[in-house]
């Protein structure tokens, strides 16, 4: 049951703060406050507040600029061995007090569940340590900044090789976000995370079989949480390498300038479960392709 109200879009929020890290974890330990108040035997709390910044271009021409900022809520709630979850967008008091009110009923019409039990209090964490995933030169990236990566990208490739004639593009891209987790057992933790990223895609001519021309695509990336470290690694991968006799393989430098470059650590960005979240999206798109 997703339990969301309308409410107005808040502003997109460039980088992530300590005192945005302490509001959600505010928010998340009010909210397990209310759950219980409202009937709940048990209840668990996450709170994630992030922004998104994408550029991309094509034939050097920028294609694409999108900026979107989202904050939301889940609720798990025990009540006489029953659950219920829940989410919502909207963090004001009075809208947490209905959602936990709701979520407490929901829950009663749940089918018991005799593995659906509380972690053992003695067993939580007592402090979190700092993990050093959150770079906040990331979040000082612009999106005129990110344009010019992803053409010297692009450009890159196309320049590499005379078999290079076309391009699917290059993206550049950043995620900023903080999560927030709180339960009634009386754990409060939260981190922030930073990750930045460069894809460029190429279009290749094949013409190992003169009679038979075929068009081979290939893609080059790079991802880091920092910028502040000089990418020495790259990782490349083409379709054209799976066929035997191919000669259409793909090998790009890299274009980051050495001001500041992203470092390639073996990164990778969380899915997040689903929830209801207001959106604020504001984004440009270039002419659309002949």
């Amino acid at each position: 049951m997703s339990a969301a109200t309308s409410v107005e879009a808040p502003a997109i929020s460039v980088g992530v703060s300590e005192r945005t890290v302490r509001e959600l974890c505010d928010i998340a330990a009010l909210t397990v406050e209310l759950a219980r108040r409202a009937g709940a035997d048990h209840a668990e709390v996450i709170v994630r507040d992030g922004s998104e910044l994408t550029a991309k271009v094509r034939l050097g021409e920028p294609e694409l600029v999108q900026e979107a900022g989202s904050r939301a809520l889940g609720l798990r709630v025990l009540r006489g061995g029953r659950r219920a979850v829940t989410y919502t967008s909207d963090l004001r008091r009075e809208a947490l007090e209905a959602l936990c009110a709701e979520s407490v009923t929901l829950a009663d019409f749940a089918e018991v569940d005799e593995f659906a039990q509380p972690p053992d209090p003695a067993l939580l964490a007592k402090t979190v340590p700092e993990l050093d995933l959150y770079d906040p030169s990331v979040a000082e990236v612009e999106a005129a900044w990110a344009l010019r990566q992803a053409i010297a990208g692009e450009a890159a490739a196309r320049k590499h090789d005379a078999r290079v004639t076309n391009s699917e593009g290059a993206t550049w891209s950043r995620v900023l976000g903080a999560s927030a987790f709180a339960t009634s057992g009386g754990f409060v933790g939260a981190y922030r995370g930073s990750y930045a990223s460069l894809v460029v895609e190429p279009l290749c001519d094949d013409t190992t079989d003169p009679g038979n021309p075929k068009k081979r695509n290939g893609y080059w990336w790079t991802a880091s949480r920092f910028l502040r470290t000089a990418t020495t690694t790259t990782r490349r991968s083409s379709r054209a390498q799976s066929r035997p006799g191919t000669t259409a393989s793909i090998r790009t430098a890299t274009v980051l300038p050495t001001t500041t470059p992203m470092a390639t650590a073996r990164t990778r960005r969380r899915t997040p479960e689903p929830t209801a979240t207001t959106t604020t999206r504001r984004s440009f798109r270039g002419p659309s392709r002949s």
